[in-house]
């Protein structure tokens, strides 16, 4: 603009943004105690850049920026990490998409306890070995005849019991049953008391 000997300049810059694909996390995994993986988002077009952002859970990520990041120290349980995708310069929209990592852990192997004998009685406490966090611990009667209080308590007491062996399996599986579970078997013997013995009077 000029005005006699006054000039006045000013620009302006047009830039054209290429919109990407929308962003694809890449597929959900899951896996039995790994504290490790690799995520597989796909690469960004048209320029576009690309960041992961962990929103539940824990872990590490290699390169917030890479699409195929590896990851490591991964918690137990859901993990979700989502992938945010943005055009060179800015201006076009962003889009995100999420992806779950879900890492079970094994429990302990089951242990019913050990095998007992019990005289008369018709009712017991079993002894079952304790189930981890999330895990899932069952009792099942596999022979005699009897009830369980509690069939997902380690220590539960057993009524009706039945006169010779009684067996009891315990099982326990992960929290998400990805990763193998495993069962004890115990036998309980009731046995029945003999009638007093008597050996007859003292003679004389």
């Amino acid at each position: 603009i000029e005005n006699g000997p006054c000039i006045s300049v000013d620009d302006v810059i047009i830039t054209r943004d290429l919109q990407p694909d929308a962003a694809n996390a890449g597929t959900d995994q899951s896996f039995c105690n790994d504290s490790s993986a690799v995520l597989n988002a796909i690469t960004p077009t048209n320029n576009g850049t690309g960041e992961w952002d962990i929103i539940s859970g824990g872990a590490q990520l290699s390169d917030i920026s890479d699409p195929q990041a590896n990851i490591t120290n991964i918690s137990g349980g859901e993990n979700i990490f989502v992938w945010t995708v943005r055009s060179q310069y800015g201006a076009c929209i962003a889009t995100s998409d999420t992806t779950v990592i879900l890492r079970d852990v094994a429990p302990d192997p089951a242990n019913a306890g050990t095998d007992r004998g019990i005289c008369d009685s018709a009712e017991i406490f079993l002894d079952g070995n304790q189930v981890p966090a999330g895990g899932t611990g069952l009792w099942t009667v596999l022979s005699g005849g009897s009830a369980l209080t509690d069939p997902n308590d380690p220590k539960t007491r057993v009524t009706g019991l039945t006169y010779g062996i009684n067996q009891f399996r315990w099982e326990i599986t992960s929290q998400y049953g990805i990763c193998s579970g495993s069962s004890d078997i115990v036998e309980i013997t009731r046995d029945e008391a003999p009638d007093p013995s008597f050996a007859g009077a003292d003679q004389s």
